[in-house]
């Protein structure tokens, strides 16, 4: 089981109680046709009328990361739990599929073995155990709810969810005493943080240089990217400025082109959002969508090239070394596996619509406001108002 579980879950087509029917027929039809990745997308596609390939992409990639599914070379293939699932049609081995990687699905289960409570009551209680402040919307609750309905384990009656009886007993055995878990050996990245952290304590005012080669390299080595290799990882990037020719401190490449720009600044360095002015005009320059500035500690993400005011709108992230853990999924869309494939890219393009969204919901805020209450005279234009707030934040 993976030390951080994940926050998002996909629901999948065929109604909010038929997931698991869904999952059924993709495991079915991976077993049994030896499909490559981009078969499976296009059969679940037709097989479901589904409409662009991003959401379908997410739900398929989701199962697998759940580990539903894997690869074995250009092949997908079932992993052992899925397969006797097939064998048994036992719904147990979805849940606990589902439970050791997806992040509360036994609070709700536990919640509802004492009161039956609705959705809006749920979700608070999530965000507020787990600490989900990105949370803007109930989705993600509703999507768990809709896993736990297909599964049997929840009921619903009028705006109420109840526990069923098959949910009873997962959350009976769920209390019995477990066997001893097997402790995971560190990975990586556990040895990166581990090392990092000891380092920057040790030299709390490292310089910018040994920030690059002591912290910075070694998490993109971690990250997947061969630091020798110039045509991956290139020192001192040269770009005309003008007349000028200046340096940017590591151009991260890709097809012989740079992808990223990395601006680093010594450890001590308090990093403010004006310090990414330089390595996104240099970004522009080059045509480079995306600039990281960095002092070791911390990294913001930034892209250049997003239609939104202010520097500070234009911070996709940021991750100090001791969020990496809880942020891994997050962390890993700077991986060279993510880069090539786009999906950082996919998730960041959802992100700039929401700003650009809310930016445009702003600035339209009187008319909107308006038109509201000629749909209905009887609304308050402070409680519009109010509603809109909400939404902002």
């Amino acid at each position: 089981m993976p030390s951080e579980k994940f926050k998002g879950i996909w629901p999948l087509p065929g109604g909010v109680t038929k997931y698991v029917d869904t999952l059924t027929k993709i495991l079915k039809r991976i077993h049994e046709n030896n499909l490559t990745y981009d078969e499976l997308l296009t059969w679940f596609m037709s097989e479901f009328r589904l409409s662009g390939k991003k959401a379908p992409r997410s739900q398929l990639e989701y199962l697998r990361r759940f580990g539903f599914f894997k690869r074995i070379g250009e092949r997908l293939s079932l992993t052992e739990e899925s397969l006797k699932f097939l064998q048994s049609g036992n719904y147990k081995i979805i849940y606990e599929a589902l439970d050791n990687v997806v992040l509360g699905l036994n609070d709700i289960l536990s919640w509802l073995s004492e009161e039956p409570l609705n959705q809006d009551e749920i979700h608070e209680r999530l965000v507020k155990k787990h600490n989900l402040i990105n949370w803007q919307t109930t989705a993600q609750t509703y999507f768990r709810l809709g896993w736990l309905r297909s599964l049997g384990y929840v009921d619903k009656k009028g705006r109420k969810y109840h526990l069923t009886s098959e949910g009873s007993k997962i959350i009976s055995k769920a209390g019995e005493e477990k066997p001893e878990r097997i402790i995971a050996p560190p990975t990586p990245l556990d040895d990166f943080i581990r090392y990092a952290t000891a380092l920057i304590e040790k030299h709390p005012t490292m310089s910018e240089a040994n920030t690059i080669s002591t912290l910075v390299e070694p998490l993109l080595e971690v990250l997947g990217w061969n630091i020798r290799n110039p045509d991956e990882i290139q020192r001192e990037y040269l770009i005309r400025v003008g007349v000028k020719t200046e340096h940017v401190d590591i151009a991260v490449k890709a097809n012989n082109r740079p992808i990223i720009f990395i601006e680093a600044k010594s450890v001590d360095t308090d990093l403010r959002d004006h310090l990414a002015e330089q390595p996104m005009k240099y970004a522009n320059m080059g045509g480079v969508n995306w600039c990281i500035l960095t002092n070791g500690k911390e990294w913001r993400l930034y892209n250049a090239f997003w239609r939104i005011r202010g520097v500070e709108q234009k911070m996709f992230f940021k991750l100090s070394i001791n969020e990496f853990k809880e942020n891994i999924e997050k962390l890993q869309w700077l991986s060279k596996e993510s880069m090539l494939s786009g999906k950082l890219d996919e998730e960041a393009e959802l992100e700039h619509a929401k700003r650009i969204i809310l930016e445009w919901l702003k600035e339209e805020e009187i008319s909107i406001v308006k038109d509201v209450m000629k749909l209905d005279p009887s609304l308050k234009e402070d409680c519009i108002r109010q509603v809109l707030r909400k939404i902002y934040v």
